[in-house]
């Protein structure tokens, strides 16, 4: 089957009003995880006594400044927003169960929202800020590694249960 049949098969077995509300469904969902990244960076720096606000918050992008703070507390400070989209996720990953549109916002938290923002080697990233700080980079790799296992096993139990299902 080429591309064009394959595009075909796909408009023809999915309604276009059901794309549009995935799209808007994963629009919110994102938008929310980007906010609580955010939040998280700007609450944690507010509670350790550090100058903080959001500055900017676009569809996909948000950026928070922090005033003066010790290199200790900005390694925190950096690592609290993904944490947060962490701990988001995981709460619509287990608050939502099977079958819940909730599990789609832990998903889109985890991809969008945590692996990259923990990834140490890429700049403009929060674990690269928090290894800029000080923070250990083997420390931040073990992190990474970590809590994207713990994500790529949430993702597998969620598709042995979808293969159990469709069986």
């Amino acid at each position: 089957m080429n591309l064009e049949e394959r595009i075909i098969e796909f408009l023809r077995r999915y309604d276009l009003s059901d794309l549009a509300i995935a799209f808007i469904v994963g629009l919110l969902f994102t938008n929310l995880s980007l906010v609580i990244h955010e939040l998280s960076h700007v609450i944690v720096a507010r509670y350790l006594g550090c100058p903080a606000s959001i500055n900017e918050l676009n569809i996909y992008t948000g950026y928070s400044s922090v005033g003066e703070c010790t290199n200790d507390k900005m390694v925190i400070i950096a690592l609290a927003g993904p944490i947060g989209a962490f701990l988001y996720g995981l709460f619509c990953w287990y608050y939502g169960g099977k079958d819940s549109i909730l599990r789609l916002a832990g998903l889109i938290s985890f991809f969008y929202s945590v692996m990259p923002s923990l990834y140490p080697f890429l700049p403009g990233s929060d674990m690269y800020a928090a290894i800029r700080f000080g923070f250990s980079p083997a420390l931040g790799t073990i992190l990474w590694l970590s809590i994207s296992a713990i994500i790529y096993y949430l993702v597998a139990l969620e598709i042995v249960d979808r293969v159990r299902i469709f069986k």
